[in-house]
């Protein structure tokens, strides 16, 4: 019998949505204006987080405003893209925690690391940012993310269970 996990991996809302993935980054990275040479870097974080800040100025244009979820889905998109790719780092669906969005009413996009037991919710993110206001948020997650995922490499990349429990 399937646990509820397997089950929600293969919710079909979920798996189209990582069927555009590319589609979407694409038109991402030609929305943004000014992105950098390599936007899978700090560098992009940094840079899509000034973004958010100058288009979504207050926490309604993202989250009362259904015409803006889409860029605010893209954007989530390509925070968690970063993430995977830096950080071998794997998309996972986790609808328990993370369909408090109303863009995500449907299952919960996150990034899942085997050195934490702790998903990043790339949908939640962007309200995070809105909210304090820093232009810091990303660039926080990432120093944070470098240190932990430099230590699960030097001990030889274990699983998650194993890695945890040392």
């Amino acid at each position: 019998m399937a646990t509820q996990f397997e089950i929600d991996q293969k919710n079909d809302k979920w798996r189209a949505w990582l069927a555009d993935m590319d589609a979407e980054i694409d038109v991402l990275l030609r929305e943004v204006p000014g992105m950098p040479e390599n936007p899978w870097s700090l560098e992009g974080l940094r840079h899509v987080e000034q973004f958010i800040l100058r288009r979504f100025p207050s926490l309604d244009d993202v989250s009362k405003n259904p015409e803006n979820w889409p860029l605010a889905d893209r954007l989530a998109r390509f925070i968690g893209e970063v993430f995977h790719r830096l950080f071998e780092g794997k998309w996972e669906n986790h609808p328990e925690e993370y369909t408090t969005i109303e863009r995500y009413p449907d299952f919960g996009p996150a990034i899942t690391n085997e050195w934490t037991d702790v998903p990043l919710d790339v949908g939640n993110d962007i309200t995070i940012i809105i909210h304090r206001q820093r232009g810091e948020h990303l660039s926080l997650i990432y120093r944070h993310r470098v240190e932990d995922y430099a230590k699960w490499v030097e001990s030889g990349r274990p699983p998650r269970i194993e890695y945890l429990l040392t």
